[in-house]
C-alpha cells in the first residue's frame, strides 16, 4: 500500500516539475497507468 503511495507521489513530483518547465506537452494524457497492483 505504501509502495503505491510513493509511486504516485513520485509521478506527481515529476509531472509538476515538467509543468513548471513547460514540458508537459510531452505527456498530454497525464501519468501512465499503474502497472503494479497492491
Amino acid at each position: 500500500m505504501f509502495d503505491d503511495f510513493f509511486y504516485w507521489k513520485a509521478i506527481g513530483d515529476v509531472t509538476a516539475s515538467a509543468a513548471r518547465n513547460g514540458q508537459l506537452s510531452a505527456n498530454p494524457e497525464g501519468p501512465p497507468p499503474m502497472t503494479m497492483t497492491s
